[in-house]
């Protein structure tokens, strides 16, 4: 078992590692700093234990990630850089939306986002979110008709998730291989627009809902304490709802509701969707 005292981890691991089809077994860190040739970056860290890896090496990674509290109405730029500056090394971020908080990484980073299901204990077969920063931006991945254009700009930026076609840009491995759609997000909160809009890439993402919990995590305080040991940046604004986001599938016409969330329907009326 790592050291450090972290027991209430081990099960939740373990599991999560031979759902992914990782090592399940514990093994003696290296030294610090010291890479074995066959450790993959896809791999797992562990608090105070650095990266267990597919292979059973492992990278060492520091134990502990910065909390930063922001303004969560005019973030302050040196702090939405930091966090820029993380995600393009491959992090993994916990930061807040216009509904609940997010863990997120970008679309290319495939370590963190193997750490990502795996704090979510989440398959592979379970879809993940793309947030942008525009509707331009969001064009590049997913299909706009007039149709879906026009509702689009009626709801974003705002609560609200939509499953579109996705482009043929759109990497196979993050589209639903059934419908090759994609789900989208454009957050109405200043602090995540900020960081979008400074990094300039999507930033793939989930709910922060902790495995075993109700409802996800709301309270800043709270998140740092619980997430700090997991992820490599915290960005700390408003309390986060525990609301998700309304999720609309706009791959066929009318649109369909796939889950009742945050955001309401009204400005979905004159669509046929039944309100």
């Amino acid at each position: 078992m790592p050291p450090g005292g972290h027991a209430r981890y081990a099960q939740e691991v373990q599991t999560s590692l031979a759902t992914l089809g990782g090592e399940t077994g514990w093994h003696a860190p290296p030294r610090a700093g010291r890479r074995y040739s066959g450790c993959r970056m896809s791999g797992y860290r562990l608090p105070g234990w650095g990266i267990i890896c597919h292979s059973s090496a492992w990278v060492h990674l520091p134990d502990v990630a910065s909390c930063l509290h922001i303004h969560p109405d005019n973030p302050q730029d040196r702090l939405i850089d930091q966090a820029v500056d993380m995600a393009n090394r491959g992090g993994l971020l916990v930061c807040p939306t216009d509904t609940c908080y997010a863990l997120a990484c970008r679309i290319d980073a495939r370590a963190a986002q193997e750490r990502l299901r795996l704090i979510r204990q989440l398959d592979v077969q379970h879809d993940l979110s793309l947030m942008f920063s525009s509707i331009s931006q969001l064009s590049d991945y997913a299909k706009l008709d007039d149709r879906s254009f026009r509702l689009v700009r009626r709801l974003l930026p705002g609560p609200y998730t939509l499953v579109l076609p996705a482009t043929r840009d759109v990497p196979r491995r993050l589209s639903c291989p059934q419908k090759r759609s994609i789900g989208v997000r454009i957050p109405g909160d200043p602090v995540c627009q900020a960081l979008l809009a400074r990094l300039g890439e999507p930033l793939m993402g989930s709910t922060l809902q902790l495995p075993g919990m109700e409802l996800p995590l709301t309270d800043p305080d709270e998140i740092c304490e619980r997430t700090r040991q997991r992820v490599d940046l915290v960005l700390l604004g408003r309390e986060g709802r525990q609301e998700c986001s309304t999720v609309l599938d706009l791959c066929a016409w009318p649109p369909r509701v796939l889950r009742h969330g945050a955001g309401g329907l009204e400005p979905l009326e004159d669509t046929g969707v039944p309100l």
